[in-house]
């Protein structure tokens, strides 16, 4: 574009996402108007109406899921389900994850959370994403330094690869993470995508 895009352009582009029923590009474009104006609530409006438009035409965003292979067994993960037989022991030992990584810089970025909830709760839905879940699950299950591979059917959100660099970092571990844009190739708190995908 030969101009730099102003408020106007990426709000058109948001009204073209509700049309479109497009809410991962939404997100982004909200992320994008934030930056310029963060207080013209017709953008959280318009953001809403995505949501209320896909609901009205029956399309449902997919939960987010990660697979992960043990001793030649996959293993499925879904954010926020328990159905894993060590659930339990997964989900204590991703707590202690987090006590451990926020002593090395680790904060949680709720700002994508898009529910008027407390700091705290939106802390707690992004804690039990499902590739936290299976990096968890394998950190718990291999106790040597092979690389841990995650396949997940959607895009990895900022807080799950800011994660996913600390916990390569803190417990010496490659950690790939097959995403559905591209491959993630985290190394002593570092990214292949540099940060940018």
């Amino acid at each position: 574009m030969p101009i730099r895009p102003n408020s106007v352009i990426w709000r058109t582009l948001l009204g073209a996402c509700v049309n479109h029923n497009n809410l991962v590009l939404a997100k982004k474009v909200k992320k994008r108007l934030n930056k310029l104006d963060r207080y013209h609530d017709g953008d959280y409006v318009l953001l809403s109406d995505v949501r209320n438009s896909m609901r009205a035409r029956k399309v449902n965003k997919k939960a987010g899921s990660s697979s992960i292979s043990v001793d030649q067994i996959i293993h499925e993960f879904i954010s926020g389900n328990n159905s894993h037989p060590q659930s339990q022991d997964i989900r204590d030992f991703l707590d202690r994850i987090f006590e451990s990584i926020k002593d090395t810089g680790y904060t949680p970025l709720t700002s994508n959370v898009l529910h008027d909830i407390e700091e705290e709760e939106k802390e707690h839905t992004l804690g039990y994403h499902s590739e936290k879940l299976a990096v968890a699950f394998a950190l718990l299950s291999v106790k040597d330094t092979r690389t841990i591979r995650v396949m997940k059917n959607i895009r990895i959100c900022c807080d799950c690869h800011s994660f996913m660099k600390h916990v390569s970092a803190k417990f010496g571990r490659e950690i790939i993470v097959r995403d559905r844009n591209l491959f993630h190739n985290f190394i002593n708190r570092s990214c292949s995508c540099q940060d940018y995908w």
